[in-house]
């Protein structure tokens, strides 16, 4: 009998750094060979980044079959990443526990809650396209290996889900370039961005960071709803003729003086389209 002890270290999603809880799982091997085995697979594992808790959950085999499958193609390794991030960071033990058992919300929330917090600014702004298809492409694989029947749900989502994640990307994008013009060039550069972003949240009386939904757009200023508080609030410094009535901001706000009408908004960290409401959970 072999044993083989598996450690994933959790992490502070708030600022990034190590804690000391570590998840420890033990798998009990029924032949000498099969340690070799594990051991191939924890090799492939790493190629899309999925912690060593893959190879004990049920999604880990299949992420490793696939991404086999695939082998290069950077846009296929791209989704994976997304989506091995999905089920073992985000969902983490709230995750499912077989295919069979995911429901079609365990889809809808990937596309449209999920996947637009992991968008990354880019030239092409295609990064929905992308991830929409290959999503469909493993989907119809998936169903094929597992005997699922999970592709008609998630081509509806991802239909329904196209143009919405397509202008979320592209607003995404123009609110941080707005505010971070020299983000494709040298890291130099964009610090120095930063550091007048920095200093303008410095100099403010009162900030907020939250989940923003448009409920009104005028072109002096923009009405949004924290969708946490319900607070509404006036905001100054957003693009009035590229917002749509619904969409969700995430980010940081803020005004000056108490006595000021208008809030400034600061920075953009997510775009989302009006259904990732229903998946946003606020801590106090």
């Amino acid at each position: 009998m072999w044993n083989h002890i598996f450690q994933d270290i959790n992490y502070d999603k708030e600022n990034g750094e190590k804690k000391t809880e570590v998840n420890a799982w033990m798998r009990p091997y029924a032949y000498p060979g099969e340690r070799e085995e594990f051991v191939e697979k924890a090799k492939i594992a790493k190629q899309f980044d999925m912690p060593f808790r893959g190879l004990v959950e049920f999604y880990g085999d299949d992420l490793i079959a696939y991404k086999q499958k695939i082998g290069s193609c950077r846009h296929a390794n791209a989704f994976l990443r997304i989506f091995t991030n999905y089920v073992a960071d985000h969902l983490e033990d709230q995750c499912p526990t077989s295919w069979q058992a995911c429901q079609p919300a365990f889809w809808e929330e990937l596309i449209f809650a999920y996947f637009p917090s992991q968008l990354k600014i880019t030239t092409k702004q295609s990064e929905s396209e992308l991830f929409l298809i290959q999503l469909k492409k493993f989907v119809r694989w998936l169903d094929q290996r597992t005997g699922c029947a999970w592709y008609p749900t998630v081509e509806k989502y991802t239909e329904e889900a196209r143009t919405e994640l397509i202008i979320c990307e592209r607003l995404f994008n123009n609110l941080v370039l707005r505010l971070f013009p020299n983000a494709h060039l040298k890291e130099q550069e964009r610090e120095k961005d930063l550091d007048k972003i920095k200093n303008a949240i410095r100099a403010a009386s009162e900030v907020y960071n939250s989940v923003y939904k448009v409920t009104a757009v005028t072109e002096d200023f923009i009405t949004v709803t924290d969708i946490d508080s319900t607070r509404v609030f006036q905001i100054v410094g957003l693009p009035a003729d590229e917002l749509a009535l619904g969409v969700l901001l995430e980010g940081v706000m803020g005004r000056y003086h108490h006595d000021d009408f208008f809030y400034t908004w600061f920075f953009t960290e997510n775009v989302y389209p009006e259904k990732a409401e229903n998946y946003f959970v606020f801590v106090d």
